[in-house]
């Protein structure tokens, strides 16, 4: 299974956890950009490469950080915070005798 392929997969574990994917009447979608690591969009994740690590975490940010915002710049830790956590749990359910993520 491709990387891009997985996010399927890890949305699917996300929802077993975060509730349903927030923008269901709506699509998810990946938009390849030149420079390095990811940012999220509502529904569009722009990635600067294709490593699990970086959809799961990118793709967690649909729950924590465009559904739920934080009130103050000051709080963008606990979007980063859930986004990291959001890796590691892709890689403990999904991964943990796959060594390339």
């Amino acid at each position: 299974m491709s990387n891009i392929d997985w996010t399927k997969t890890v949305m699917n574990t996300f929802e077993t956890y975060f509730g349903p994917y927030p923008f269901r009447n709506e699509k998810y979608g990946h938009m390849e950009f030149q420079a390095g690591g990811g940012m999220e969009h509502q529904t569009m994740s722009s990635m600067g490469g294709w490593s699990r690590g970086l959809i799961a975490h990118e793709l967690t940010h649909q729950w924590f950080g465009d559904k739920i915002t934080c009130g103050a710049w000051n709080d963008i830790w606990l979007n980063e915070g859930f986004a990291t956590y959001g890796e590691h749990l892709a890689n403990e359910k999904l991964l943990m005798s796959n060594t390339d993520f």
